[in-house]
């Protein structure tokens, strides 16, 4: 049964910059700004942990497998700019 209430695309602005990206460059563009947004979310991440565990000698095998675990689990679509906010 549908609702009463109208649809509201609420990812209008996430589409929007994927259309971009894809009208510029290709499929090319679109997995340079998922590319982006995964590294973005590595980032915010190494930001958020204390500076002794940033900097400490496990942390880029950590980030490396945070973004390999994200470009596999993040398809190009609307939600994946929810990761980075």
């Amino acid at each position: 049964m549908a609702s009463a209430h109208a649809w509201l695309n609420h990812e209008w602005l996430a589409e929007i910059l994927w259309a971009v990206a894809h009208r510029m460059a290709g499929m090319t563009g679109v997995g340079v700004l998922q590319a982006v947004c995964v590294a973005a979310v590595v980032g915010l991440v190494a930001l958020a942990l204390p500076a002794r565990v940033r900097w400490s000698s496990a942390s880029p095998i950590a980030y490396a497998i945070l973004g390999l675990y994200l470009r596999d689990a993040a398809s190009p679509r609307a939600q994946l700019f929810s990761n980075v906010c």
